[in-house]
């Protein structure tokens, strides 16, 4: 079956889910569980991803997005986010030594582009909560976890 083709649906009596770090993994986690209705709150230490520098010396290096990543996008519908935000991959691939262009869907850029991507497709299609306290801390019920948080809510 192909991933782009399962319907977002809602799931209900789900409970609340909280993704600790917000690296581009977590937002597919939770823009997936968002696509079905389930209320995820993602925390994340370090500044949004519109405000922090282009270029991250920590990490500086490209990532190329195709076979699982490319699949895991069909199945948040999040392609058309990348098209706009990300260069098209224009690799090479060498089948028995030979050069081709890379005809198949894919994407390559920072961390940084990718974090940017998904956070347009979430603000876009979700409501979007980004908190900070005052002390660093985030306090829900018993726990006390990170110092920012998204809150990604479908259907409210």
């Amino acid at each position: 079956m192909d991933p782009s083709a399962i319907p977002a649906r809602k799931t209900e009596g789900a409970a609340d889910i909280a993704i600790v770090g917000c690296g581009p993994a977590a937002l597919v986690v939770a823009i997936a569980l968002a696509r079905r209705g389930i209320r995820t709150t993602v925390f994340e230490r370090d500044p949004h991803p519109e405000q922090a520098p282009r270029f991250n010396p920590d990490r500086s290096y490209t990532i190329d997005i195709s076979g699982h990543g490319l699949r895991a996008l069909r199945h948040i519908d999040a392609c058309s986010y990348f098209d706009d935000r990300m260069i098209r991959f224009k690799g090479l691939k060498i089948p028995g030594g030979g050069t081709e262009e890379w005809t198949l869907p894919g994407w390559t850029g920072s961390r940084g582009d990718i974090l940017r991507a998904l956070i347009a497709l979430a603000t876009e299609r979700y409501q979007l909560a980004r908190f900070q306290c005052r002390d660093g801390s985030y306090s829900a019920r018993s726990a006390t976890l990170g110092s920012t948080a998204l809150a990604l809510r479908a259907g409210m």
